[in-house]
């Protein structure tokens, strides 16, 4: 049995992903986050100089603050990498590529399938709409720190790499809204919208889940959600 270490253990996502991966019979042998609150049966530390366990897999829900920290733990030991944290910056995605040279990186910024999907909708709607003005309008509850979110800014990009339109993004933050991403396509003569909203955040712990399955026979590589759909 693989022992995972899951960091942002404590926060709504890590809390959620901990209780799958025990019901689902995995070992969660360790976890990383600032607040050490929470009933989990594992120990919790604050730093990795502190983690003992041998750690064969890390799950990162954390921030972009420790990514960089993750990133080093996951190197010098050699582990695999499932990272779902959103608003990282270019210079940290760079490093997860690279690290992909030595072991499986899985990184998305958005793990359910469902938005993947929806996302290769938009960009087969944007290279056939060519006479449209194109809007991204995003919605999260008002703890979410990264505006916009993570998932529109790859909707935007992946419309951006089939038209010379420019898609804008209006970010919405307030109440408990999981997390809700439109798509509006306005024409001369017709305007057309395709919405995806997550009803709860399990959907994201099955992208998880799903992502680690598919990590265990890979070798050294760069992963995303996209990977694993078949289109």
């Amino acid at each position: 049995m693989e022992n995972i270490m899951l960091c942002g253990i404590s926060g709504n996502m890590g809390r959620k992903i901990y209780e799958r991966l025990i019901n689902l019979g995995h070992n969660v042998a360790c976890g990383i986050d600032k607040t050490l609150g929470g009933q989990f049966d594992c120990p919790i530390y604050k730093d990795f100089f502190e983690v003992r366990e041998s750690i064969d897999f890390v799950i990162d829900f954390s921030s972009s603050k420790l990514f960089d920290k993750v990133l080093d733990f996951a190197y010098v030991n050699k582990v695999p990498l499932i990272c779902g944290t959103t608003g990282l910056f270019a210079a940290q995605i760079e490093r997860a590529h690279k690290l992909a040279d030595t072991v499986p990186v899985f990184l998305s910024s958005n793990m359910a399938v469902g938005v993947n999907l929806f996302t290769t909708c938009a960009q087969i709607l944007s290279k056939n709409l060519i006479d449209s003005q194109i809007a991204i309008i995003e919605t999260h509850h008002n703890g979410k720190k990264d505006l916009p979110s993570g998932t529109a800014l790859d909707i935007k990009k992946a419309i951006e790499s089939v038209t010379d339109s420019k898609a804008e993004i209006c970010s919405i933050r307030g109440g408990s809204v999981i997390g809700e991403h439109k798509v509006v396509f306005l024409g001369q003569n017709q305007t057309i919208t395709i919405t995806h909203t997550a009803l709860d955040r399990n959907l994201f712990v099955d992208g998880v889940i799903n992502a680690l399955d598919f990590l265990k026979d890979k070798e050294s590589g760069f992963y995303t959600t996209k990977d694993l759909i078949n289109l």
